[in-house]
């Protein structure tokens, strides 16, 4: 683990998007694994530290190292002064690194944890982009339209997932009404703009 250096962001060599980053060009991921805020400092040898290193791990596929580093974050972190307890946000990581090396069933028990220790809107989007990897489209639906009704969070990637289980069941037109939600809430939302560009050429194409 000595082999990589510290420091305040990732190192260049260091993927920023695509399955080998922990984000993985996510924008629930890229808002939310910045801890600096929640805790007194983020360095080496406090959680928010060794949460980013378990990400820079991850980011090279080293997940036994990443696991051992979270692990860490959770000892340093019950030393610390928190606003909040942190419990569920450890959930959360946990989540994220499951969900990068394709664990699916782990990290939607991890979800499941984060939403039932903070039911928000972004912890139920989490659980609902998992159950999407697995397929289970009516469970992550019921997840989505929860989020909604509860507000804030990250409206724009939770209408881009319902519109992919619209476009998934051929409901093009729903499809693309959430596909401009998302677009709406977050006019750079690269993703959905690709979705909302298939599924219109798909609607042409079926006339």
């Amino acid at each position: 683990m000595s082999a990589l250096r510290w420091k305040s962001s990732r190192p260049r060599s260091t993927p920023t998007t695509g399955a080998g980053c922990w984000t993985s060009g996510d924008p629930i991921r890229q808002r939310h694994t910045n801890w600096s805020g929640h805790t007194r400092g983020s360095t080496p040898n406090r959680s928010g530290g060794w949460i980013l290193f378990a990400q820079i791990l991850a980011g090279f596929g080293r997940y036994a190292e990443a696991t051992t580093a979270l692990r860490k974050a959770e000892r340093v972190a019950r030393s610390e002064k928190w606003r909040e307890p942190p419990d569920h946000r450890f959930a959360v990581q946990w989540g994220f690194l499951y969900q990068e090396k394709k664990d699916f069933r782990r990290a939607e028990l991890s979800f499941r944890r984060a939403v039932a220790l903070h039911p928000s809107a972004t912890n139920l989007t989490r659980l609902a982009e998992v159950l999407v990897s697995q397929g289970r489209l009516s469970l992550a639906k019921r997840h989505l339209e929860r989020a909604i009704r509860i507000g804030s969070g990250d409206p724009d990637v939770t209408y881009y997932q319902l519109g992919l289980i619209a476009r998934a069941r051929g409901q093009y037109a729903e499809a693309l009404k959430h596909f401009d939600a998302a677009i709406h809430y977050s006019v750079e939302n690269p993703s959905a703009r690709t979705a909302r560009r298939d599924v219109k050429q798909a609607i042409k194409l079926s006339r």
